[in-house]
């Protein structure tokens, strides 16, 4: 009862053994169809829950870059006391609220619910090129909080105003280049 590379048959080979050799190849194959479509299922199901992983640590990131990071500006600046402390928590707190709703309700895609964390990417640092007024910027933060939870739809960019907007950065930063030197 072995087969010829020495290893032993189980109970299931013992059975189909006995069958004759055209039910004993339909009986395999079945079982290997079946097996390929419990794989297919299995390796859809592992996708899906790698695509949910991978949205909670886009927002993680999303939440770093676009939510601590402005703050740590304002905290570079030395704009660190108690008041500018809860505002901080406020606009991190606004930014990690509309990451969380837009990972919950990512029904439409063609448009954001809200500002988008994003926008403070080049928002924060415009501002902060213009004034370092303590006052304005803290304005700023609670405006961006606000924003993040208002309830208004904003279309996406297409690729073209994609193109449009980093042309107008980059002209952007070669005028403040310029004239800073």
């Amino acid at each position: 009862n072995e087969l010829l590379s020495g290893e032993r048959l189980s109970k299931e080979d013992l059975m189909y053994s006995k069958l004759n050799k055209s039910k004993r190849f339909e009986i395999v194959r079945k079982r290997e169809q079946m097996t390929e479509k419990e794989l297919i299922d299995r390796i859809s199901h592992l996708e899906s829950e790698l695509e949910k992983k991978l949205d909670e640590l886009d927002s993680l990131v999303d939440t770093v870059c676009f939510g601590v990071f402005p703050i740590m500006l304002g905290l570079a600046l030395g704009y660190n006391s108690y008041f500018n402390i809860i505002i901080y928590f406020i606009y991190l707190f606004a930014g990690i609220t509309r990451l969380g709703y837009f990972n919950v309700d990512d029904d439409n895609k063609k448009c954001f619910k809200g500002v988008p964390i994003t926008t403070s990417s080049f928002v924060f640092p415009i501002i902060l090129m213009i004034t370092k007024n303590e006052i304005v910027l803290m304005v700023s933060y609670l405006l961006f909080a606000f924003l993040f939870l208002f309830n208004v739809e904003i279309k996406k960019v297409s690729f073209k105003g994609k193109i449009i907007i980093l042309v107008l950065g980059l002209l952007l930063s070669g005028i403040l280049v310029f004239f800073m030197f």
